[in-house]
């Protein structure tokens, strides 16, 4: 089987979205050393949103030193108020990843182990 090892730089934290978009935990910003005022580029796709810090971004850390997912990502993403999602901080690539729990629940499906002890993605476990 292969070894998997783990990047102890990454952090990782659940937290609740707010009805204006806004993630309730920001101690990953902190990590990251993304301060009010960062400027952000945000991408998504159906369950997965990437934040990169970048000069330009069309985005920011509000003044209070949170992180706000607009309406069109939130929608895209099928995000909702008070829904709980994944985040992760990788500072070393200066970006923050955010799961739907949607997303989470299919990455630990395909690791659960069938009767032969082979998960979805080939592993045995």
């Amino acid at each position: 089987m292969p070894q998997r090892t783990r990047d102890a730089a990454v952090s990782y934290t659940v937290t609740t979205v707010g009805h204006n978009g806004r993630l309730a935990d920001r101690s990953l910003l902190k990590n990251l050393h993304w301060a009010p005022g960062q400027r952000l580029s945000l991408d998504a796709s159906i369950d997965t949103i990437t934040v990169y810090a970048v000069p330009a971004g069309d985005h920011a850390i509000t003044g209070d030193g949170f992180l706000m997912l607009p309406a069109a990502v939130r929608h895209r993403c099928d995000i909702g108020y008070r829904d709980q999602v994944l985040v992760a901080a990788y500072p070393n690539h200066d970006r923050l990843v955010v799961w739907t729990l949607s997303a989470v629940d299919h990455m630990v499906a395909s690791r659960i182990p069938d009767h032969r002890g082979r998960t979805a993605d080939g592993y045995l476990s």
